[in-house]
């Protein structure tokens, strides 16, 4: 599978380079774009990262320990 990775104002492609939270360029927002949906789920990794076959390549990986974090049913009286 092949990740782009574009800026959402101005356009600029980074491929699979990493992910920046802005464009250095404009400031704009990145926005990934996969070739393909096929992906698997890693359920021994906490929160987002079990997703990480969809997310483009990271030179270092940093969790709190956020996810899963369970869902109770609430008794409205």
């Amino acid at each position: 599978m092949s990740i782009r990775v574009r800026c959402s104002r101005c356009g600029r492609e980074l491929g699979e380079q990493g992910f920046l939270s802005r464009y250095p360029f404009c400031g704009g927002l990145p926005i990934v774009e996969y070739d393909s949906y096929r992906f698997s789920i890693d359920s021994s990794r906490p929160g987002v990262w079990r997703y990480s076959s969809l997310l483009p390549r990271f030179q270092r990986i940093i969790s709190l320990g956020e996810g899963l974090t369970p869902i109770i049913k609430l008794m409205v009286c």
